[in-house]
């Protein structure tokens, strides 16, 4: 099996207690919560990874992770992952969202983007 830092995601040994990368405290890591490990897999290298995370909370709906998916918004440039971020934050089924959804539902973006964001404001609207 190979072992990556969550923090810096440089490959280590199993056995490694801080990062010779980062120096991230594997030991700490290895206690956040699954909730902490999502947000913080949002910055992963890996597209797919970032996506996976994404997915998953928007499926869990914890409000806790709005201000890193916002953050991702404002960074992320995969249409594909924007728009699972525009579908997570939907999820969160909060209006208050919608200003950060709305600038994504023009010609401006991708046709994969400007349909989630469509989506997700027909979805909040009701």
């Amino acid at each position: 099996m190979i072992y990556f830092c969550p923090n810096c995601w440089k490959e280590i040994s199993k056995d490694t207690l801080v990062c010779p990368y980062c120096g991230t405290d594997q030991t700490i890591e290895s206690k956040k919560s699954f909730l902490d490990k999502l947000i913080n897999a949002l910055e992963h290298p890996e597209a797919k990874t970032r996506m996976r995370a994404a997915n998953i909370l928007g499926m869990i709906k914890k409000k806790e992770s709005i201000p890193a998916l916002l953050n991702r918004l404002d960074i992320e440039t995969d249409p594909f992952i924007l728009a699972d971020i525009v579908y997570a934050l939907g999820n969160m089924n909060d209006k208050s969202l919608m200003s950060y959804i709305e600038k994504y539902d023009s010609t401006d973006y991708p046709i994969i983007l400007r349909n989630a964001a469509n989506e997700v404001l027909k979805k909040l609207k009701l």
